[in-house]
């Protein structure tokens, strides 16, 4: 097997157990739109409890310490 058929027959395979794969038009479409508009993902951290989530510590905190009372 050659070099380059060897590389391809890795590619689909890593497609073929849940790997890489192409974007969706619609998906390329987004991301364009986000980056002509200087549009960045920031990552949030999110608290949960009992079934609720919080943006902010503090106030899981104080639902969770609600609850012991």
């Amino acid at each position: 097997m050659s070099s380059k058929t060897e590389k391809s027959f890795a590619s689909s395979r890593w497609e073929n157990e849940g790997g890489a794969m192409r974007p969706h038009s619609e998906e390329v479409g987004m991301v364009q739109k986000l980056a002509e508009y200087g549009i960045t993902a920031v990552p949030l951290m999110v608290y949960e409890w009992s079934g609720y989530r919080y943006t902010n510590r503090n106030d899981a905190i104080a639902a969770a310490e609600r609850s012991v009372q």
